[in-house]
């Protein structure tokens, strides 16, 4: 079943605290796109889009890796979770990563 926005974030971070993923960062960003082609003035074509993607970063013993879905269910947060665990277990980079924690002003 596809979820919210609202539901899913709240299902992957318990998940990914589960997983052993403290620090962790999530980006959605979502639009629509409408297309029409004219020709002579009769509409030849149209279409009509909507998507979203669902990015989920974490690091783990100063390693960062990330996984993308544009499914909002249950499966795909599993789904992102095994797949930034899978990315973090063959990275060899001794950079260390983090992610920025904001600032009180910008």
């Amino acid at each position: 079943m596809e979820l919210s926005i609202k539901d899913m974030l709240p299902l992957l971070f318990d998940k990914a605290q589960k997983a052993g993923l403290t620090l962790c960062e999530a980006n959605y960003s979502a639009g629509k796109s409408f297309f029409v082609d004219v020709q002579n003035g009769e509409c030849e074509k149209y279409t009509v889009n909507s998507f979203g993607k669902l990015t989920f970063k974490a690091v783990k013993d100063g390693k960062m890796a990330y996984a993308v879905t544009t499914v909002l269910t249950d499966e795909s947060a599993d789904f992102l979770i095994k797949s930034v665990m899978d990315n973090l277990s063959v990275i060899t980079s001794e950079d260390e990563c983090f992610i920025f924690e904001g600032s009180p002003s910008y």
